[in-house]
């Protein structure tokens, strides 16, 4: 969550309004203290523009929070005498919760030392506590949905840091038949069959954990598209560049007596004139790269597509980022600007319709990809495409 500092100081009784520590999923959270006790907690207040349906997720979330009592769920606290009639802007209830002075898990995670993953003893007590948290969650019949490392915040304990669960907005009670079809969660975090909209149990939230626990080890998530940092064209020339950098003699450092040019920047001139398109094939999710000639056309470009993913040219459809149509006859060259990467997109011309929208590709299979799990490795804006 984004603090936000206050202007003008605020209180109701002995509680004193301290900061705003940001949004939830239904609403704002600010921290309060007590004067007399110094007694701290987070107060969650739902939003007046919620629908119908979230409003009524959030009171099953305040009914859920009141009745758990566990050491790696963030508690509920009585809401302070008065405080709802200051504080709340509409006629449902707030929330008090314990607050935890740490901070959420995503803020953890993007400290410089933890870019590549958390330390060993940090992740084994991660695993610990979450875990446990699940157990009790799941003893009770109830299904989180929405587990990520914003949902998981840290408090000093007397020997450690202790993670807790918050955020049961979007948690759900099973019911006798223990299945449940609702779509709800964080897309980076969710489990297939969220995504597909099948049926579901428990084991949503093992993925959900599974996922955020790969995160904390490696400092990514898991399933990202098959792209590499460095393309493969790039990778064989870079590596003999960096050879001639690294050279141990500082007599031979630099320079390649058996290359052409044989001078380091020279040839990273070189290097630096390639021109490379990057083609997003929506029929696979995969990023194909090309080194293209300042006359090569469109059409010879298509050609090397189809070689390589058995389109037939003549039902590919390439696509600047801006939904632009290029014309076979016009030079591959206006896609490699600069170092600015553009992606085209690779559709089959007799299956897909295009629209004005932004949110999610849908696949020949019935699979989905969503704009999000491309979201590390894509800069631009995504055109949504139907079949």
């Amino acid at each position: 969550m984004n603090r936000v500092p206050l202007q003008q100081p605020q209180t109701c009784g002995p509680w004193e309004l301290k900061e705003r520590l940001g949004t939830g999923g239904f609403g704002n959270v600010t921290r309060w203290q007590n004067k007399d006790t110094e007694e701290q907690i987070a107060l969650k207040q739902c939003r007046q523009e919620l629908s119908e349906r979230n409003k009524e997720r959030w009171c099953l979330e305040i009914q859920i929070m009141r009745r758990l009592d566990h050491v790696n769920v963030v508690a509920a606290r009585d809401v302070p005498e008065g405080m709802q009639r200051l504080v709340a802007t509409n006629d449902l209830p707030l929330l008090a919760m314990e607050y935890c002075q740490g901070g959420d898990l995503r803020k953890y995670l993007n400290i410089l030392d933890n870019c590549c993953g958390m330390r060993e003893g940090s992740i084994l007590i991660l695993l610990r506590d979450i875990s446990s948290a699940l157990t009790y969650l799941h003893s009770k019949r109830i299904i989180h949905r929405d587990l990520k490392p914003e949902n998981i915040v840290l408090q000093q304990g007397e020997k450690r840091l202790i993670h807790k669960i918050i955020d049961l907005g979007y948690a759900k009670e099973l019911d006798q038949s223990s299945l449940c079809t609702s779509f709800v969660g964080t897309l980076q975090y969710l489990a297939p069959e969220l995504i597909e909209r099948q049926k579901y149990t428990v084991s949503v939230d093992y993925w959900s954990f599974g996922t955020l626990v790969f995160e904390c080890i490696t400092g990514f998530r898991p399933f990202l598209p098959t792209w590499q940092p460095v393309p493969c064209l790039l990778t064989e020339r870079l590596e003999k560049w960096l050879q001639l950098m690294l050279k141990w003699s500082p007599k031979e450092r630099g320079k390649d007596p058996n290359a052409t040019p044989s001078d380091c920047f020279l040839q990273l001139e070189m290097i630096l004139k390639l021109k490379l398109v990057h083609v997003l094939n929506m029929m696979s999710a995969k990023i194909l790269i090309y080194a293209i000639s300042d006359d090569e056309t469109v059409a010879s470009l298509q050609l090397r597509i189809e070689k390589d993913t058995n389109i037939p040219a003549a039902n590919q459809e390439l696509l600047l980022e801006a939904g632009l149509v290029l014309e076979a006859n016009a030079l591959a060259s206006q896609c490699a600007v600069d170092y600015m990467v553009i992606f085209f997109y690779i559709t089959a011309v007799s299956l897909i319709r295009s629209t004005n929208f932004d949110l999610l590709f849908h696949f020949p299979l019935g699979g989905r990809w969503t704009t999000d799990r491309l979201s590390s490795c894509v800069s631009v804006r995504l055109l949504l495409l139907h079949l």
